[in-house]
């Protein structure tokens, strides 16, 4: 039978090794919201292996998520301005961490520094206006996907083997 548990492994350690990267930035202003929230994130998938043999209680999960939306939520996590506009030379030096926009700097290039090219406000609002709503299809693609997969996956097999353990049992 075709199983998943070893993608949701891979994920989890993915998540934790991102938790190990960051701790380890010392220069990352909020290092230890983020390393918490990911690491939290990465045990997670492993730990619902076990929730979904019904060897561990669900609560942990639930319990799991609170802590990562209350570490989001009070600003324990997010990028440092150095971390997000480091190739353009004069960005984010007003505030230790936030949105950074480009200065005077960054419009000309130089030809030491590689220069990323970002939209100003003013496009940024002239988008908005052209397409409106339009915007928010691809952030609602991915759930819609997730949601016709769940409910259409247990129909589908490959080889005469069902893609889903549920569809097996009798």
């Amino acid at each position: 039978m075709i199983t998943s548990e070893w993608l949701y492994w891979l994920i989890g350690a993915f998540f934790i090794a991102v938790a190990v990267l960051i701790v380890t930035d010392t220069s990352h202003a909020k290092r230890l919201g983020n390393a918490a929230f990911w690491g939290i994130l990465g045990v997670s998938f492993f730990y619902g292996t076990f929730v979904a043999a019904k060897t561990a209680p669900s609560w942990v999960l639930g319990f799991a998520v609170l802590v990562m939306v209350a570490l989001a939520g009070l600003g324990f996590t997010g990028t440092t301005s150095r971390t997000r506009v480091a190739s353009i030379p004069g960005a984010g030096t007003g505030a230790e961490t936030g949105p950074a926009e480009p200065t005077a700097a960054a419009t000309k290039p130089s030809a030491s520094t590689s220069v990323l090219a970002t939209t100003s406000p003013d496009e940024r609002a002239a988008f908005a206006t052209r397409f409106g709503n339009k915007l928010f299809i691809p952030a609602l693609v991915v759930p819609v996907v997730a949601v016709l997969v769940a409910t259409l996956g247990p129909l589908v097999s490959i080889g005469g083997a069902p893609c889903s353990p549920k569809a097996a049992r009798p």
